[in-house]
């Protein structure tokens, strides 16, 4: 059962899941599978809510950060503006907030692309 909820999770379009879900519930055939069902439901519930977390993280930091940034330097380069938004590293963002915290000049924050 749970490579048919994986299946469905990395296969098919998000918008698909909630159905198929619900049709593999309806396919089983013993209580056994029925509870196997129901905790890989629970599962995958939690890791949409983990993953809705992390998007929301990357986004407040990267908000923030332009935000910032544009109040100390004013006129931000558009490849700076693109490097923050298309950012999907937690840790990235927060080290370069860190580095804001002390920068003179925008070099000092070190957006540059990854080599």
């Amino acid at each position: 059962m749970s490579h048919l909820h994986a299946l469905v999770y990395h296969e098919r379009d998000p918008q698909e899941h909630g159905e198929l879900q619900d049709r593999i519930e309806h396919a089983v055939r013993t209580e056994r599978h029925r509870q196997e069902v129901t905790v890989m439901r629970r599962t995958i519930a939690d890791m949409f809510r983990e993953e809705g977390r992390k998007q929301e993280g990357l986004e407040s930091r990267r908000t923030m950060l332009l935000r910032l940034l544009r109040l100390r330097f004013t006129e931000l380069p558009e490849e700076t503006v693109t490097l923050i938004e298309e950012c999907e590293d937690l840790a990235q963002l927060d080290a370069w907030l860190d580095a804001f915290a002390t920068a003179r000049t925008l070099a000092q924050v070190g957006i540059r692309p990854r080599q």
